[in-house]
C-alpha cells in the first residue's frame, strides 16, 4: 500500500512539473540532450531525415525513444505542447517501470 501511495505521489510532483512554463523545464527539468532529440524529431517530421542541423544526417541517438518523440512534433505545434506531452509519455514509462519492478520484488 506505501508504495503505491509513494508510486502516486512520485507521478504527480511529475504532472506538476510537466505543465510548468517552458523557461521552467529548460532550467530545472529537462536534461541538456533531450533538446537533441526534439531537434532531430523535428527535422524528421519536417521531412528533412535524420539531422540535427537540417543537412547532417545523424544516428547518434536511442531510436525507441526518437519514434516516440515522433508523434510530439507531429501532433503539436510550437516548443511546450510537444515537450509536455513527451513529458507525460515519461511518466507513464516511470509509473510502469515502478510497478514492474515492485512486481519482481515480490517474487
Amino acid at each position: 500500500m506505501l508504495t503505491a501511495v509513494v508510486i502516486a505521489l512520485s507521478a504527480l510532483i511529475q504532472l506538476v512539473a510537466a505543465f510548468q512554463p517552458l523557461d521552467f523545464l529548460v532550467a530545472n527539468v529537462l536534461p541538456d540532450d533531450a533538446f537533441y532529440y526534439f531537434e532531430i524529431a523535428r527535422n524528421i517530421v519536417a521531412g528533412h531525415g535524420s539531422s540535427f542541423d537540417g543537412v547532417n544526417l545523424t544516428n547518434g541517438y536511442h531510436p525507441l525513444w526518437l519514434i516516440l518523440n515522433l508523434p510530439a512534433f507531429a501532433w503539436f505545434d510550437g516548443h511546450l505542447l510537444p515537450i509536455q506531452f513527451l513529458l507525460l509519455i515519461s511518466i507513464g514509462l516511470n509509473v510502469l517501470t515502478a510497478v514492474f519492478c515492485l512486481k519482481f520484488s515480490h517474487a
